[in-house]
Formats: structure tokens, C-alpha cells, sequence
């Protein structure tokens, strides 16, 4: 797949994240009696012969939303609860897959693969970038959880 190609896949699905319904979210449901149906949670064992139970999800869920480059260092982008993993798109004119970021707790890349150290998981809340993804007169695009 071409450079242009992850570009558009990955922008797509921040697209259908934007847009995606809590109801569509089904997964790891199962409408057996041992398994009850929840919101939102964890389903947490609770021991051999004991059902299991639902209990609050660390972090928040998850986030999406832009914010404009303003060259700073440090910056913080709040989504309201401590992340694990992101992704941030530069939209700035053609795709460039230098500057975008997929974020995770040990290790931030560019779409080509190469480890930076503009982009990281904010301590306390949300995401933490660099002027690499914060540049003056860009919109940045990110999805968090």
C-alpha cells in the first residue's frame, strides 16, 4: 500500500470513529446469564463458580477532535481521562506521513515507521505533543483511548 494509501485508511477510520454509534459497540457482549449485559465496563472474573461482573472501565472511553498548531512544546490536548494510545493526522494540504503520529505507552511513530519523540500519552490527561505535530497554521485531527 502506498504512503498516500495508509494515509487515506487511517483518516477514514478517524472518520467512522467520529461518527460511530455507542449501540453499534457490541463486542465481547454475549447474551448468556453468566455474562450480563452492561454499558460500559469490564467484564472482570470473579472466581471459579462465581459469575463474572461488569466494573467501571479505567480511562474514559475514548476521544476524537482537531486543535490548531501553535509551535508550542509540551502541549497538552485534553480528552478528560488518561490515554493509552493515540493517533494524530496532520491535515496540512497533501498527506504527509511524517507527520502524523500513532501513539502508545512505549513508543511513538510517524505512518513510515520511524520512532519520534514529538507525541506521548499525557500523565494525567489526555495527549502530549511537540512542535514536530503542533506547527503554527496546521490542523491536527486525533482519536485517543
Amino acid at each position: 500500500m502506498s504512503v498516500n494509501g495508509v494515509y487515506a485508511l487511517i483518516n477514514g477510520i478517524l472518520n467512522q470513529l467520529k461518527n460511530l454509534s455507542a449501540s453499534w459497540v457490541t463486542s465481547g457482549q454475549f447474551p448468556f446469564d453468566r455474562m450480563p449485559r452492561a454499558a460500559s465496563g469490564v467484564l472482570t472474573a470473579k472466581g471459579v463458580g462465581v459469575n463474572p461482573a461488569y466494573e467501571a472501565a479505567p480511562g474514559g472511553g475514548g476521544a476524537t477532535g482537531s486543535y490548531a498548531g501553535n509551535a508550542g512544546n509540551n502541549r497538552q490536548i485534553s480528552t478528560g481521562f488518561l490515554c493509552s494510545m493515540g493517533i494524530i493526522l496532520d491535515s496540512y494540504t497533501t498527506p504527509n506521513p511524517e507527520a502524523c503520529r500513532i501513539i502508545t505507552l512505549g513508543r511513538t511513530v510517524d505512518l513510515l515507521g520511524a520512532v519520534k519523540t514529538d507525541a506521548r500519552p499525557h500523565a494525567t490527561d489526555g495527549l502530549e505533543v511537540d512542535s514536530g505535530v503542533n506547527v503554527t497554521g496546521h490542523t491536527y485531527y486525533y482519536s485517543a483511548v
